[in-house]
């Protein structure tokens, strides 16, 4: 009779203890949404680098730790301005405006945006100019087109 009890005893505490809330949520009740770090009503945003919660522009208005990142007021639009913008002028071909910073990101209505940011590789405009289609008039130089590649890759960033 005592090991009966005891077994029924045991059972008993088993099924209780096996019941009981071991302070891990199974799914996620978050009722204030995950931030970018996941966690649940946290604070950490995407900055402009596109890191999460990271410190943003570094002291020469660029992505990353560079000391010599590339900007695009004295070094790219300079190269649309002398290569490009006498046809990529705002309704001209493809509709595709390269004479300012905000018109070469919204790209065109054909394509839509032609540059993505981070990813030289998969950018429309860095595609023309590296295989040597854009501009007709003549294919840029290595320098220029590894500039615009490099600028794309810091984040296509209006420094």
């Amino acid at each position: 009779m005592k090991i009966l009890f005891s077994f029924i005893l045991s059972f008993i505490f088993l099924v209780f203890w096996s019941c009981s809330d071991a302070g891990d949520p199974l799914s996620n009740d978050c009722t204030e949404g995950l931030d970018c770090a996941g966690e649940c009503g946290g604070t950490a945003t995407i900055d402009v680098c596109g890191e999460c919660d990271g410190s943003g522009l570094n002291s020469d208005d660029c992505c990353g730790d560079s000391s010599s990142c590339v900007h695009y007021s004295t070094e790219i639009q300079p190269i649309f301005d002398a290569n490009c913008t006498p046809c990529h002028i705002t309704s001209t071909r493809n509709n595709l405006s390269l004479s300012n910073y905000t018109n070469i990101m919204s790209g065109n209505s054909t394509n839509g945006p032609v540059i993505v940011s981070g990813d030289h590789a998969n950018s429309l405009l860095w595609q023309k100019v590296n295989s040597g289609s854009m501009p007709p008039s003549g294919q840029l130089t290595s320098d220029q087109i590894n500039l615009i590649a490099t600028w794309i890759d810091e984040g296509a960033l209006d420094n």
